[in-house]
């Protein structure tokens, strides 16, 4: 939704960010999209955080609205390419984690969505986010972050682990 509303605010405002985190010498892992918080992100005033409380105001991407609708995913090409195309050769981006746990239901459990159909529309946009990424050419590694199930054992792994696991540098 920034990215859409201000492409160069946006950019600006992780610039501003990486500049703080490079004075204490933090390296940051960029993460594109989540798949676990509430899924209705909107633009402008946001909830107040909860005291005490983990993440309470940590917003999703891309939201219900885009990932349940398949056609709309070609959507966020931009947004992946803007983003990793402008820091893909920026040493203070020590990596990017181009879907956090996209598997993870989490809180869309409170909108009935059914797990199968969240878990489906995150792999398809996992498969298209990688070589959105990828045409970029950056110089940091590429991953997702796996969340649930046996990772020691390939035959195991779900099908979006596997991918994860199989497209990560």
């Amino acid at each position: 939704l920034l990215w859409s509303q201000d492409a160069d605010g946006f950019i600006a405002r992780i610039e501003a960010f990486l500049a703080v985190a490079d004075r204490h010498d933090i390296r940051t892992i960029l993460v594109l999209f989540d798949g676990v918080w509430p899924p209705l992100p909107q633009l402008g005033a946001q909830p107040q955080p909860i005291p005490h409380t983990h993440n309470s105001c940590w917003v999703p991407r891309p939201g219900r609205e885009i990932l349940d609708d398949r056609s709309r995913h070609g959507e966020l090409e931009s947004f992946v390419g803007g983003v990793v195309g402008h820091f893909r050769d920026d040493p203070r981006v020590l990596a990017w984690d181009l879907f956090n746990e996209p598997d993870n239901w989490g809180a869309w459990l409170e909108l009935e969505i059914e797990r199968p159909i969240k878990r489906e529309r995150s792999l398809e946009l996992l498969r298209l986010t990688f070589p959105w990424a990828r045409a970029e050419r950056p110089t940091q590694p590429l991953t997702a972050g796996v969340w649930q199930g046996a990772w020691d054992d390939r035959e195991a792994l779900s099908p979006m682990n596997r991918y994860t696991l199989d497209e990560s540098d």
